[in-house]
């Protein structure tokens, strides 16, 4: 049984040429890409034209990569395959038989091996990261996780091939020949496991960050501010909320100069409550904010908070007032402050979402402040 050549100097050549190719060919669409956007950036002689030259030349670019990756594996490949093939034909000539020493490079199996469980171990540190940051946040996570630890078996599977490579009696270098007789299989290359295996990294480092990042979407989308709606805000509302200046959906006209009376029900473990009162249709304007309430009812004309009064508009169009009233757990961990007299403001779903049902701030927040909260709304 033969172990055939698999490269010869004409195909490194051949190789070579087509590698340096492409890496030319990659550097001169990236520097006409650098003057296209120079231009743009400075006004063009073409507004319409350079935007599709940059686009074309980005395209270009993305077929050059895999060409240039392509051709520089098998040129570098190919020289390492013929460095050692003189190698053992210079042996082969002080040998005592016309056979070079087999097994050379043998030892390369134990290092890519050694490699790929390395890999492993630090993909499964940022499994570990992974875990710790969302185990006690979000359940989705479990999935994601499954999924990384399935592809990342490869590592674990590539380890115990080339851990198997190493015997001697099985294996032979791809450069080696073999007696008359001899069935032993042609190894893989440390050089084509190290190639493989930055691949194999890159797809599970971006895979990794991918699960990061779909998780964030989900706890997001669930807990947080995220992809919310006012209606979603509304329907959420459990606190039974009632004041005597909200008749048949408006509001008393005493409200220009007084708080109104409000109470509501009270929620249990809640340490103290919050009342929200703003101008919905326009741009969620602060009218009433009440912190540290301890009560569950406010009289008419209450002291309570910062309240600046109902506004009757020129526009003549009847506004919506709404109020919110959040039960909280303890302090909300934010260094926000609602300031009534800042030009900014927050709306109902953004006061609970962003500031008040914040319990630790950072990244991923964690949410849970707000234990529950009401909803009431009139005109005016």
């Amino acid at each position: 049984m033969s172990n055939p050549a698999k490269y010869d100097e004409a195909t490194q050549r051949k190789y070579r040429k087509l590698f340096f190719f492409s890496l030319g060919l990659f550097g001169i669409l990236l520097l006409l890409e650098f003057l296209l956007i120079t231009l743009q950036t400075r006004g063009g002689v073409n507004f319409k034209i350079q935007p599709l030259m940059i686009l074309l030349t980005m395209l270009l670019e993305f077929a050059a990569v895999p060409m240039m990756l392509v051709t520089g594996f098998i040129y570098i490949r190919s020289s390492i395959y013929l460095r050692r093939q003189k190698e053992n034909e210079a042996q082969s000539q002080v040998a005592s038989v016309n056979i070079p020493k087999t097994n050379r490079h043998a030892d390369d199996s134990k290092v890519a091996a050694i490699l790929y469980g390395c890999a492993f171990i630090l993909m499964a540190f940022g499994d570990l990261a992974f875990w710790y940051k969302w185990h006690s946040l979000e359940s989705d996570y479990i999935v994601l996780l499954v999924l990384l630890l399935m592809y990342q078996s490869v590592f674990v599977i590539g380890a115990c091939v080339f851990a198997r490579q190493s015997n001697k009696q099985r294996y032979i270098d791809d450069v080696d020949a073999m007696a008359p007789g001899e069935k032993r299989k042609t190894r893989i290359s440390l050089f084509t496991a190290v190639f493989v295996l930055v691949i194999l990294c890159l797809i599970g480092g971006f895979g990794l960050m991918m699960a990061n990042s779909m998780t964030r979407y989900i706890y997001l989308s669930r807990n947080g501010s995220y992809d919310k709606s006012m209606e979603q805000y509304v329907a959420g509302a459990s606190m039974e909320i009632s004041s005597e200046d909200l008749i048949n959906g408006e509001w008393s006209y005493e409200l220009e100069e007084r708080a109104p009376q409000i109470e509501f029900s009270e929620v249990e473990g809640a340490e103290y409550y919050v009342i929200y009162m703003v101008d919905e249709s326009l741009y969620g304007n602060e009218v009433w904010y009440v912190d540290d309430l301890h009560s569950t009812s406010l009289d008419a004309g209450s002291s309570e908070g910062t309240y600046l009064g109902l506004t009757y508009h020129e526009d003549r169009e009847p506004h919506v007032y709404s109020i919110s009233v959040y039960a909280m757990a303890g302090r909300p961990d934010t260094s926000v402050v609602v300031d009534m007299y800042d030009d900014s403001s927050f709306s109902p779903l953004g006061l609970y979402y962003d500031v008040l049902n914040v319990s630790r701030r950072g990244d991923p927040s964690v949410y849970g402040n707000v234990l529950a909260y009401g909803y009431i709304s009139g005109t005016y």
